[in-house]
């Protein structure tokens, strides 16, 4: 029960946890003195980090790759967009060669 209960109060410092794990936890923290000590670490270091002003970059982060348009970001969409045509023109002659294929119903 020990790495489920880190697990829910990690969960718990977010209010992701359920009525009846919110229970469990507690009831478990009752009874495991060194998750009680964990959990009241985490909870210490999520609340200062929360209450931490924020900081900002001295200078500008540059991320290669992070474009989000441009002429490499055209010619994916186009290699996209021509893969995906050309499974859906496979897929069709499939379906034509298997009625093809197939011997007329007789009543």
């Amino acid at each position: 029960m020990c790495e489920r209960a880190h697990a829910w109060a990690s969960l718990e410092l977010d209010g992701e946890l359920s009525q009846l794990e919110r229970a469990l936890l507690r009831a478990h923290l009752r009874r495991c003195e060194g998750c009680a000590v964990s959990a009241a670490e985490m909870r210490a270091f999520t609340s200062a980090l929360r209450e931490a002003p924020l900081e900002l970059p001295s200078r500008r982060l540059y991320v290669p790759g992070a474009r989000t348009s441009g002429p490499k970001r055209r010619v994916f969409a186009a290699r996209l967009a021509l893969a995906a045509t050309l499974a859906l023109a496979a897929a069709g002659l499939g379906v034509l060669a298997g009625s093809l294929g197939q011997a007329p119903a007789t009543p």
